[in-house]
């Protein structure tokens, strides 16, 4: 299995630590804008990507639908890990929906369905 990482801060870099050790995992994927760390790429069309199996994305909300849609037309994975709010419009939420259709989703936010 193909791990790609989307954003490289707290979350992020928390995934990896996690993932890191797990002998499923073939090969860890960082993609970050902002980072040049020697795991990480700023730009998905990278060739050194062929597969990618499990996204997990770890950037803020603005702009989520546009990075979804391109890692979901480029990789084309079956599961996908979307931390924080998944974006920042209902509408954009429902198009997110459309695009991951018949794919296994999961949404990372736990404290805010928990009472206080």
């Amino acid at each position: 299995m193909n791990v790609l990482i989307c954003g490289y801060g707290n979350i992020g870099k928390k995934h990896h630590q996690s993932i890191k050790a797990n002998s499923k995992i073939n090969k860890i994927f960082i993609y970050d804008k902002l980072s040049l760390g020697k795991h990480v790429i700023n730009n998905l069309n990278n060739n050194k990507i062929d597969k990618v199996d499990l996204v997990i994305v770890a950037t803020t909300a603005k702009n989520r639908l546009k990075l979804v849609k391109k890692i979901n037309q480029i990789f084309n994975p079956k599961f996908w890990i979307i931390e924080k709010f998944l974006e920042t419009s209902l509408v954009n939420v429902e198009k997110i929906n459309k695009e991951l259709k018949n794919k296994i989703a999961y949404i990372n936010l736990p404290k805010r369905g928990m009472a206080v």
